[in-house]
């Protein structure tokens, strides 16, 4: 079956991306999966952060991710909508383009701005990113 990919930091915009997903999915009988991905430090790069090790580290990322999608995976399960997350350890835009290509998704929907508007100016835009590594329509919400 094929499905819509919702990308999720924590911002406004996510949610209401959540929330157009979520009519989309209605409309076309698709599941959703749930995408937050943030580059997680190389091996041994973790030492200059303030954990104990990398098993803190990946527990503080899980953790810090579930808290993130909580609220688009309860606007899913109140909407009945069939859903997955997914929580990845490399870049956003990689990452979306990865499990689009392996979950055969039909459509990308993604908040326009996200939580690092300063990231943004330096980096480009993950929207700009994802739009030039995926095959599917990516739906930008405002």
């Amino acid at each position: 079956m094929r499905t819509i990919l919702v990308a999720a930091d924590g911002s406004e915009h996510a949610m209401r991306a959540a929330k157009f997903a979520v009519d989309l999915a209605n409309d076309l009988k698709h599941p959703i999966t749930v995408v937050i991905a943030c580059s997680v430090p190389a091996p041994g790069a973790w030492q200059l952060l303030p954990y104990q090790n990398a098993t803190e580290l990946e527990a503080q990322f899980n953790e810090a991710g579930n808290r993130i999608v909580e609220p688009l995976v309860a606007l899913m399960k109140e909407a009945r909508i069939a859903h997955g997350v997914h929580l990845g350890k490399d870049s956003p835009a990689e990452c979306i383009a990865r499990l689009v290509k392996e979950q055969r998704c039909d459509a990308v929907v993604i908040g326009a701005h996200g939580t690092s508007r300063a990231r943004e100016l330096i980096l480009g835009s993950l929207v700009n990113t994802v739009c030039h590594l995926v095959d599917v329509p990516v739906i930008v919400v405002k």
